[in-house]
């Protein structure tokens, strides 16, 4: 049995704020300025946070083995290893120029503020207006849950050490929820059927 979450007054994220695919990608491709579509897509496909994409190193990114391994996460400084996704794979297909030694950063010249302060105003203008970066973060550990990973795994792929923390995100959308009545719906269970 997982333990209760307490939410702070105001910080509620409940079963209307699950993105979908499609409105992450319609804010990210036609709201967010064109120089931070990467990073985005990269929070989103990977669940890292706004700091962990800015300041990600080549060192830090093998397409060949499939992995990002980051050093320290922003929040707990400790490392992570995360699974590249084929989609994930694709969006570091977009970037034009590979830095050439392992510690050059991505994206040297984006700074978090300006990325985040412009998400949040492309998310207002799709009427999204609850919505910030972080809510890639969110997308990311909705659509693994929503597939149902296991939420021991998402904890593990969002590099959180404490589940309570996973189970934040831990919000099923309607879908899925209809889906799992369904199990209760067997020929032997019929009502008024003998």
């Amino acid at each position: 049995e997982l333990p209760k979450v307490k939410f702070k007054q105001g910080k509620r994220f409940n079963r209307d704020q699950i993105l979908s695919e499609e409105q992450v990608l319609k804010v990210i491709n036609q709201y967010v300025n064109a120089r931070y579509r990467i990073v985005c897509l990269v929070s989103a496909f990977s669940g890292l946070r706004l700091k962990n994409v800015v300041h990600l190193k080549r060192k830090e990114v093998n397409l060949k083995s499939g992995w990002l391994n980051i050093e320290h996460q922003s929040k707990t400084g400790k490392p992570i290893s995360i699974p590249i996704s084929p989609t994930l794979r694709n969006v570091f297909g977009l970037i034009k120029v590979w830095p050439m030694k392992d510690e050059d950063r991505f994206f040297p010249d984006l700074k978090e503020k300006p990325i985040g302060v412009q998400v949040g105003r492309a998310f207002k203008r799709a009427g999204i207006a609850w919505a910030s970066f972080h809510h890639f973060r969110h997308f990311a550990a909705c659509q693994l849950i929503n597939n149902n990973v296991p939420l021991e795994v998402v904890r593990d792929f969002l590099g959180q050490s404490d589940i309570k923390s996973t189970q934040i995100y831990a919000r099923l959308t309607g879908e899925t929820l209809q889906d799992a009545v369904r199990v209760l719906d067997t020929t032997l269970t019929q009502v008024g059927s003998h």
